[in-house]
């Protein structure tokens, strides 16, 4: 039977308790790999953390400890996350999770190898199988995926599936409430997550993202016929992105609660890995923004198309450039010109929030 502090913390992350209770009845009884499979955004990371420090806690996840506070930060060493680096996970990347695979757990009893995005795995599905198939009793792998492409039946066929269903509003807003936010504050949050736990509780936690899509969601009530001021908002959508982790120093130590003095936690070097791994964050991040952005210029567009009477053809046009400019990031676009591109491009459309010089 499940101990209580375990399901608090699962019931904390997820907010739902349906999928607490099919999760806490896996790590009852638990095996040697999980695909967890719903929508972006509807909190499958979050699951594979709330699983990974279940497992890995002494105390089976109390959320407060050294162990669950180096699986949330990304540095314990029991816990890897592998992300892919470009549009699909690499066989270089895959191999790094194989090597994992192969070692010892180094402070706990179990080690957690955490894929996400599995549907982009393709080429280096291969290399993950036999890991998978051969994992020792001391490895779990936790993997997530938005589709499940017919190329990954076999990676698909040796993992126990989880569903995991997108979040309503209020279980965003009661997750975000949960957390210790005010209740304007998770209102805001939801609002502009456009149904993704994720984006919600980015955008709680941080003042500067709730800033910047708020802006992103006036872009089409601030197009005007005048080019220097078209620039100036492009400059303005382009400044709420996070800053490039090409021009921001690299700090020289992190914390690292698998190492802990008497208060639990003790410095180390930053390792090469980790610090790949901060910049692989921080540009995911600066892409999601300017993603979050454009869904929300497209959801105004779509708002406005069906309820305030603009031409079809003009909205047509505006979905159509927001769509490519979507496409385009998923290409590792220049981002300035992009942006500059749709606005200037948005602008030269009939919409009715377009006002003349």
């Amino acid at each position: 039977m499940l101990v209580s502090n375990e399901t608090v913390l699962l019931d904390a992350l997820l907010n739902r308790s349906s999928l607490a209770d099919e999760i806490g009845h896996h790590l009852d009884r638990l095996g040697q790999s999980y695909l967890l499979v719903g929508p972006p955004g509807s909190g499958k990371l979050q699951a594979m953390k709330a699983m990974a420090k279940a497992v890995l806690c002494p105390d089976r996840g109390c959320g407060t400890c050294g162990v669950c506070r180096g699986v949330e930060q990304e540095i314990h060493p029991d816990c890897s996350i592998i992300q892919r680096s470009g549009a699909y996970l690499s066989v270089d990347e895959a191999r790094i999770a194989v090597s994992l695979a192969s070692r010892s757990p180094a402070v706990a009893s179990k080690r957690v190898i955490i894929l996400p995005e599995a549907h982009l795995f393709e080429r280096a599905a291969p290399a993950l199988l036999k890991s998978i198939e051969e994992a020792t009793s001391t490895t779990l792998f936790l993997l997530s995926a938005e589709s499940l492409p017919e190329s990954l039946a076999p990676l698909i066929s040796r993992c126990v599936r989880i569903d995991v269903p997108p979040p309503t509003s209020e279980q965003i807003v009661n997750f975000l409430l949960g957390m210790g936010f005010e209740r304007e504050r998770a209102d805001r949050s939801d609002a502009l997550a456009s149904g993704r736990l994720d984006r919600a509780w980015l955008l709680a936690k941080s003042d500067e993202a709730l800033s910047a899509l708020e802006l992103w969601s006036t872009t089409l009530d601030r197009l005007v016929k005048d080019p220097v001021s078209l620039a100036i908002l492009a400059g303005e959508l382009e400044n709420t992105l996070p800053r490039s982790p090409k021009t921001k120093r690299r700090p020289h130590k992190r914390t690292d609660p698998g190492l802990s003095n008497s208060d639990g936690v003790a410095s180390r070097p930053l390792g090469r890995s980790e610090e790949l791994a901060i910049v692989r964050e921080e540009r995911r991040q600066r892409a999601d923004l300017l993603r979050a952005g454009l869904e929300q210029i497209l959801q105004r567009i779509v708002f406005c198309g069906a309820h305030e009477g603009w031409p079809a053809g003009a909205t047509r046009s505006a979905t159509e450039a927001v769509l490519r400019a979507s496409s385009a990031l998923r290409r590792n676009a220049n981002e300035a010109v992009l942006i500059r591109a749709l606005i200037f491009e948005l602008a030269g459309l009939e919409l009715s929030p377009v006002v003349p010089e």
